[in-house]
């Protein structure tokens, strides 16, 4: 098992930190500005707090505009990950290949936390994912840098029926896979972006044509 992200090496965060910076990162990943007065009334904590979280979100190298009179934004915003909408979009013969799937806001390495849980049975496997790692495995004990929500933390736990002799290119082959499913992924929304274009354009001309 393997951390699929690089990951920069950090202190742990503390159960009660994690859980303000997990909130106020769920909160700015739609893209739009929230003012630290609406963050701090929806979670009940003071201004301050907002402002700590902020700071600390960038510490750990997310990208947080602050915007003069409207809050503060992410400069790259996406989706946060969700085991529901994952698991929906596996084919039905890897969902009943996956015995647990469990995503974490932070953790200190997905590959070390699997590793000290039971393996699963043979020919079925345990996905776990996080935003944000404090201490991330790469290849060779090099340091690497994962902002929240900058890459995908991902370890997977399999248990093989027998040993084959070619398993040592299994980390290639998985590689591959990755970056097929990417590119996939890019294409889906290259596609869809292009399609909202046209419709929007194809709107303004109507509109022009009626005027």
């Amino acid at each position: 098992m393997n951390d699929c992200c690089p990951s920069v090496l950090a202190e742990p965060l503390a159960e009660g930190q994690a859980q303000d910076l997990a909130t106020v990162f769920a909160a700015l990943a739609d893209g739009a500005a929230h003012s630290g007065e609406q963050l701090a009334a929806e979670q009940t904590v003071s201004r301050s707090a907002i402002w700590k979280a902020a700071a600390q979100l960038r510490a750990l190298g997310t990208e947080l505009e602050a915007v003069r009179n409207r809050g503060y934004r992410l400069t790259h915003p996406g989706d946060l990950l969700d085991a529901a909408k994952i698991r929906g979009q596996l084919p039905r013969a890897v969902r009943e290949r996956l015995s647990a799937m469990e995503i974490v806001w932070s953790i200190p390495s997905t590959n070390t936390e699997l590793l000290g849980r039971p393996f699963p049975r043979a020919g079925t496997g345990e996905v776990l994912l996080a935003e944000y790692q404090t201490a991330g495995k790469g290849r060779r004990g090099r340091t690497w840098l994962a902002p929240p929500g900058g890459a995908i933390c991902l370890s997977v736990s399999w248990t093989f029926p027998a040993v084959s002799q070619d398993l040592g290119a299994l980390g290639l082959v998985i590689g591959v896979c990755a970056l097929r499913a990417l590119q996939v992924v890019t294409y889906r929304r290259w596609s869809h972006a292009s399609r909202s274009r046209a419709r929007r354009t194809a709107r303004r001309r109507r509109c022009k044509r009626t005027d």
